[in-house]
């Protein structure tokens, strides 16, 4: 157990000595970590361990986890023959599993509502006596291979110098309320039209966020035998620089074409959404990385101590090196693009922290 925000030679000293010897044994016990700022800058990452839990010990958080992690462990260990069930509050339950939040965003017009009818199978009374717009967040909660999904349906996000009218602008602003209480967004985008400079911003807009993110080109039917598909798509990608890592399908709403394959597709993004690196592995991939593109200066050779995934949905990750002043912005891109190959982070923006690792005196 240690401290948050004190980490000591003395503990440092020890968690080499631990990880030498018992690595697979060990629980790393971070006290005192009663908001989420603290485990965030928690320097207790740096200790290397792959299971880590944070307590608060005077305000008894993170005791139920605490106990979890413990009991998961003994039975991986084949110590402890522990039934199926979480330990929450002292009892025994199943926990059941969070439904996918989905939110289908895009320019007005592109198949937005018929895309979300499709999937719910029925048709629903939700636009505006002006053609084309629909004015609120509609929501649907459907099960799709055996996964309980809430899908959001949004009103059309208009360039800035359109948004006039009060209600438009309250329904811009409720879109992207809703992009920032789901996990997964499924950006439409017209086959015929290609990508705008408004599907940028808005693809721009969902990244910043960090959700994770796929593209369907809707009205793929009638452009098909028109273009080279290959070509299209990497022109697609081409545009959409910003958001280059991200999953692009040819759909067709009114075809019923690659509807089940673009919703397969997105719960593969989910499933990216919350995966988690062991640090033994993220640490030996980042290593190779850099023997594979060095960075030095006239202090010496810049080196990685250690990393860590300190987070999911979106995941994040911490890296603690020597030199954090070598690591420019194109070399985090380097980073981060290796780490989502190496680990499949398809369709996912995601945080990578880099700090100098300090030895503080007790």
């Amino acid at each position: 157990m240690v401290e948050a925000e004190t980490i000591t030679m003395d503990d440092q000293d020890l968690a080499d000595f631990l990880r030498k010897t018992v690595s697979d044994k060990v629980i790393l016990v971070v006290n005192k970590t009663d908001n989420e700022t603290k485990r965030n800058s928690s320097e207790a990452y740096s200790l290397g361990f792959d299971k880590v839990v944070f307590t608060s010990a005077a305000h008894t958080q993170g005791m139920d986890e605490l106990k979890n992690t413990a009991l998961e462990f003994l039975k991986d260990k084949g110590i402890l023959a522990l039934k199926e069930k979480a330990v929450v509050s002292n009892e025994e339950t199943v926990e059941e599993e969070e439904p996918v939040k989905l939110c289908v965003v895009g320019r007005p017009n592109v198949g937005k509502s018929s895309f979300l009818n499709l999937l719910a199978d029925k048709t629903r009374s939700i636009v505006s006596p002006i053609p084309g717009t629909t004015l609120d967040v509609i929501e649907e909660t459907i099960v799709f291979e055996d996964t309980t999904i809430i899908l959001k349906d949004t009103a059309g996000v208009r360039r800035k110098t359109k948004v006039k009218e009060k209600l438009e602008y309250v329904s811009v602003k409720r879109t992207i309320q809703a992009i920032e209480q789901s996990d997964i967004v499924l950006l439409i985008v017209d086959a015929e039209t290609g990508i705008t400079d408004q599907d940028k911003k808005i693809a721009a807009l969902i990244t910043e966020r960090y959700k994770g993110l796929i593209i369907g080109i809707n009205k793929w039917d009638l452009i098909e035998k028109q273009v080279d598909k290959t070509e299209f798509l990497d022109r697609m990608r081409y545009l959409l620089r910003v958001a280059s890592f991200v999953p692009i399908i040819e759909i067709s709403v009114s075809k019923k074409y690659n509807i089940e394959r673009f919703m397969k597709k997105a719960l593969s993004v989910y499933r990216n959404f919350n995966k988690k690196v062991s640090t033994p592995d993220l640490v030996e991939h980042l290593r190779a990385q850099i023997k594979e593109k060095p960075l030095f200066n006239k202090e010496g050779n810049f080196k990685i101590f250690y990393a860590v995934q300190t987070g999911v949905k979106p995941p994040s990750f911490q890296i603690f090196v020597n030199h954090k002043e070598l690591l420019n912005d194109s070399y985090m891109r380097f980073l981060q693009k290796s780490i989502r190959e190496k680990f499949n982070f398809d369709g996912i923006p995601f945080k990578l922290e880099a700090k100098n690792r300090e030895r503080k005196e007790k």
